[in-house]
């Protein structure tokens, strides 16, 4: 994968629509056998909610996940990474881990790869199922901006869903993207909000690429080129359709970084 074009997109649907479909089906389980990450740190949670499982009784209205990263953006950070198939991703700040899912679904569908992720808090470790990390994620807990030092080298795909403020976009501009290869594919969450008001780091990154005249994919919808209307066509035509969580903003943003 050398440009990130709609017809790109459209080629790797087909190209892994049948990994694709088994993939959502193990999300869609991962999606719906959730309980709260928050309480799940404490022991008397976890004990009282293995003498309820056992009695045959819901521990409580189960949230595990609580995803802010919808399904066709998730679906295209799936399909870049099994495209790319990179040795090392890296993933800041996965939050309660669903993209996290997503990253080492791909990861373990491409039988290669490592993620690297860090937060600031730790819900994630909480909600990976431990044979679908297992070796192949590393998960550590602190300030991304105060482990520069020590992040692993080789990073193929970057994404980052952090701080949504001007200060940590110019921080990753300035003192992260230098470290990186040319070339690194990075996503960035929440850049592409539709009729929401743009939040500080969209301003700043969406600035960054147009002064540089760097190219975007987005599957916004009202984005350029229409690639949202054409991609949810074509997972009709793919039998993927199915929604896995209700939200529809995929405000996600994809690109490579410059020479």
């Amino acid at each position: 994968m050398t440009e990130l074009t709609l017809d790109v997109v459209v080629r790797l649907y087909r190209e892994h629509a049948a990994a694709l479909r088994i993939v959502r089906a193990a999300q869609k389980q991962l999606y719906a056998q959730r309980s709260d990450a928050r309480l799940e740190r404490f022991a008397p949670y976890r004990w009282t909610a293995a003498l309820l499982r056992r009695a045959g009784l819901p521990a409580h209205f189960k949230h595990r996940f609580k995803p802010k990263f919808d399904d066709i953006e998730a679906e295209l950070t799936y399909l870049f990474v099994r495209s790319l198939r990179p040795d090392v991703v890296l993933e800041i700040a996965p939050y309660y881990g669903w993209s996290t899912t997503w990253l080492l679904q791909a990861l373990r569908d491409n039988g290669a790869g490592r993620l690297h992720s860090y937060d600031l808090v730790d819900y994630s470790r909480w909600t990976i199922p431990s044979d679908l990390g297992g070796d192949r994620w590393r998960f550590t807990q602190a300030d991304v901006r105060n482990c520069l030092d020590r992040l692993p080298r080789g990073v193929g795909y970057l994404f980052l869903d952090a701080a949504h403020t001007a200060e940590f976009a110019r921080w990753y501009l300035e003192s992260l993207f230098p470290r990186l290869a040319p070339g690194t594919l990075v996503g960035v969450h929440d850049i592409f909000r539709g009729e929401l008001p743009p939040m500080a780091e969209s301003l700043v990154l969406r600035e960054w690429l147009e002064r540089r005249g760097i190219p975007y994919f987005t599957a916004a919808p009202g984005g350029p080129g229409g690639a949202y209307e054409r991609i949810v066509a074509v997972k009709q035509e793919l039998g993927l359709a199915e929604p896995i969580h209700d939200s529809t903003k995929n405000p996600m943003v994809f690109f490579r970084l410059p020479e």
